[in-house]
């Protein structure tokens, strides 16, 4: 966790608007300090801080802010403004909200329980993707704030306390401390996740007007797109390995 916050640079404060990929890469560092089963998760973090720093007083801040972040999360999403749009406040919690996009928009395939967790969601802001993804991105934000601002207080804390004691930390530098300009370029892998994930929405898209255009919107034909992709990737590679009636003739030897 030390090594990701001192990576995040949060200085910058004027407006701007962002890309899909500065999303992405937002996520990816959100979720390891998110998900419950990343060893770098921000509550398990913040319980052996406040267990080491007992009796200090930013351990009890510590701890106080660790249990609002979570009784946030526990909490509905922006209920003021869903009532002052026309719609219900929504049964589903921060952290529902934030899981179902992790989960469909940021995995490499969706899984069908949390397609559906997705489309309830969905249906409760009226089939306003547009407003849940607003929705969405402010908890991030929100949640990554708070992350940012408990996340600064202890590793300023633990640097002093290096120092003070003249001890080195045991704790890699970040790659791109000494590597300027690494991670520009989009990896392979990431790029063809990308582009399945990109082509299977489109698909969805197209099956989805086919049928009718039913309630709950294109996602809940994400699977079927990705199945159809599937089939049609593996069918054109086993084509293309047995080769078609307009390959050129063998070149025969002496000729």
């Amino acid at each position: 966790m030390i090594t990701m916050i001192k990576a995040i640079n949060l200085g910058d404060n004027s407006e701007k608007a962002v890309t899909v990929e500065e999303i992405r890469s937002f996520v990816t560092i959100f979720r390891r300090l998110y998900m419950d089963k990343e060893r770098a998760n921000f509550q398990k973090v913040c319980v052996i801080f406040v267990s080491a720093t007992k009796g200090h007083a930013i351990s009890d801040w510590v701890d106080g802010a660790a249990r609002e972040c979570q009784k946030h999360l526990d909490g509905a999403p922006e209920t003021f403004l869903l009532s002052k749009l026309g719609h219900q406040n929504g049964t589903f919690s921060c952290k529902r909200l934030i899981d179902v996009f992790i989960y469909t928009q940021y995995a490499h395939q969706p899984d069908k329980q949390v397609l559906r967790q997705f489309q309830k969601c969905l249906r409760e802001v009226g089939n306003d993707k547009p407003l849940l993804t607003w929705l969405f991105l402010s908890e991030l934000w929100k949640c990554g704030r708070r992350y940012w601002n408990v996340g600064k207080q202890i590793v300023a804390f633990y640097d002093e306390y290096c120092q003070w004691h003249k001890i080195t930390p045991k704790i890699i530098e970040h790659i791109s401390e000494n590597n300027p300009g690494i991670g520009t370029l989009e990896k392979a892998d990431d790029r063809r996740h990308r582009i399945m994930r990109e082509k299977a929405e489109c698909l969805a898209l197209a099956l989805w007007e086919k049928a009718g255009r039913p309630n709950g919107g294109h996602m809940a034909f994400i699977t079927q797109a990705f199945d159809q992709l599937k089939a049609a990737i593996h069918g054109a590679g086993s084509s293309f390995k047995g080769g078609t009636n307009n390959s050129p003739p063998e070149k025969k030897e002496g000729q």
